[in-house]
């Protein structure tokens, strides 16, 4: 299974963002794993090598780091992304319509956000 090329800009876009160093390593290592679509987005869960090294606790049990918005001319409102970290590990990957069904596949879209 690999990410899908929306996934894998959102990641990037995340990656590029992110100023903890753990955090960029996890994205790095990031694997998907399952893929599962909603009627409003897709959560696609990734595993991480067992070497790879835990975030600090600072971040709590369960963290939700915002990503891009996703700009569409498919998505009357756009799209939302997040990535979260469970017990000190990446472990999903969240993109979801503001209002609007989510395709399966979005090939034009633009990323936006601070």
């Amino acid at each position: 299974m690999n990410f899908s090329k929306l996934e894998k800009d959102v990641l990037s876009w995340l990656y590029e963002k992110e100023e903890d160093p753990v955090i960029k390593s996890q994205i790095e290592a990031a694997k998907p794993i399952k893929r599962k679509y909603t009627s409003v987005g897709v959560w696609v869960h990734i595993d991480l090598p067992g070497n790879v090294e835990a975030v600090p606790d600072e971040y709590g049990d369960i963290t939700a780091i915002p990503g891009p918005r996703i700009n569409s001319s498919n998505l009357k409102c756009g799209a939302e992304s997040a990535i979260y970290i469970t017990n000190g590990f990446l472990d999903t990957l969240e993109i979801f319509s503001v209002k609007d069904n989510f395709p399966e596949k979005l090939d034009h879209y633009e990323l936006v956000g601070p």
